[in-house]
């Protein structure tokens, strides 16, 4: 795949513009990745403590408020609620008890001099799998089917129901942006750092 191939995938991947990942990399290709884990974790934070739970009870009060015809989108949001409340939680503390810590240990072991330390035990055993389930939560948020909810709920002539349909659609953005940071710098920077522990 050319450099141009790749930027083509990778932008209609995550849906961001050339500017946008050109001031995302310029801000974290060469930093730290203890600090790019950092401000990811801050984020989950921010997702469980606030950003989620205000969400949820928006898309139970807009269940409440639909119309009664409007059976499909209820559905939908029913869906939504246990896709929020439950895949992606459990996806972050995958990332959080095991693929993050060895990062961290896989990137102090490669700051050290060949021989100044034990060998490295950590490794990304882990990073497939939280790949794996990096696709199925992208396939999921990105998908038609939950834009044309989206598009739904803004149609709909309550005000609780277009509030979530501007919430969710704040919400896609910023989980385009964390899946641009792990999957095109921080997962990549890290097998090369591995690879370059196990040359030694």
């Amino acid at each position: 795949m050319t450099p141009d191939q790749h930027e083509h995938q990778t932008a209609c991947r995550f849906c961001l513009s050339a500017e946008h990942r050109k001031v995302l990399e310029q801000e974290w290709l060469y930093k730290k990745l203890a600090d790019l884990i950092d401000f990811l974790e801050e984020a989950h934070r921010e997702l469980r403590a606030k950003t989620m739970p205000q969400t949820l009870e928006l898309i139970q009060r807009a269940v409440e408020r639909l119309p009664r015809a409007e059976t499909k989108l209820r559905s939908a949001l029913k869906t939504l609620s246990i896709f929020l409340g439950t895949d992606i939680f459990e996806h972050f503390e995958g990332e959080e008890k095991s693929l993050f810590p060895a990062i961290r240990s896989i990137e102090k072991c490669a700051e050290e001099p060949p021989g100044a330390s034990p060998r490295c035990e950590a490794s990304l055993g882990s990073l497939h799998k939280i790949q794996d389930q990096h696709n199925q939560i992208l396939d999921t948020l990105f998908s038609s089917h939950l834009e044309n909810t989206i598009n739904r709920l803004r149609d709909v002539p309550d005000e609780t129901c277009k509030t979530l349909g501007a919430e969710l659609s704040r919400f896609v953005g910023d989980v385009r942006q964390h899946a641009f940071l792990e999957d095109e710098i921080l997962f990549p920077r890290a097998v090369v750092l591995e690879q370059r522990l196990k040359s030694r």
